[in-house]
């Protein structure tokens, strides 16, 4: 993802003339002309910021960014200066980052649960072991919400109940979907280990 255009920082003369106060009443009153005008002003800056927390990935920063201000819109709130509008910025720029950054560990680590229970005929077919790799191929074309659901059972520790509970279904049927998510996604792994 390209940069915002605009500057690194606020221009003093700028920053002093914004009317912050105005500008966040504007913001949660839904004015969309106010929106606009926020981004402009600090998008760039703020994925600048985004970027030496992200270490210099782009596409990191950007998604960031774009997770931070849908973040701004849920949560906005009035603010009687640039620097406290500034600092809560940041402060949900550094959540959508570190919420990222848990979220793909906990991929990993399913995925690597995931391949360890494998049936041993797949595993012992090959001299190295290609299902990290073949795994990390697999996952993305699995359905969104058999990925969802087997983050949620296998990463997050809920229990079939309250999965239940929360799709306002059966036990017996989240068991279902949990057993048929299983089973695609070890066919897709098995096809690719195949090929």
């Amino acid at each position: 993802m390209k940069p915002p255009p605009g500057p690194f920082f606020l221009a003093t003369a700028e920053a002093e003339a914004m009317d912050v106060p105005a500008l966040t009443r504007r913001l949660v009153a839904g004015e969309e002309k106010a929106w606009t005008e926020m981004h402009r002003h600090y998008a760039p800056r703020l994925w600048r910021y985004l970027l030496v927390a992200a270490r210099g990935d782009e596409e990191v920063a950007g998604e960031c960014l774009q997770q931070t201000f849908i973040r701004a819109v849920r949560h906005i709130r009035r603010f009687d200066h640039a620097d406290a509008l500034w600092g809560w910025l940041t402060l949900m720029a550094r959540q959508v980052l570190s919420d990222g950054r848990r979220a793909a560990g906990r991929r990993r680590t399913f995925l690597q649960w995931f391949a360890s229970h494998l049936s041993p005929p797949a595993r012992e077919s090959h001299t190295h072991d290609p299902l990290p790799a073949v795994l990390e191929t697999a996952w993305p074309e699995l359905r969104e919400e058999d990925r969802r659901l087997l983050e949620q059972k296998y990463l997050d520790g809920e229990s079939v109940r309250q999965l239940a509970e929360a799709a306002g279904t059966s036990e017996k049927t989240i068991e279902s979907r949990l057993t048929r998510a299983r089973r695609r996604l070890r066919e897709m792994m098995l096809d690719h280990l195949r090929s």
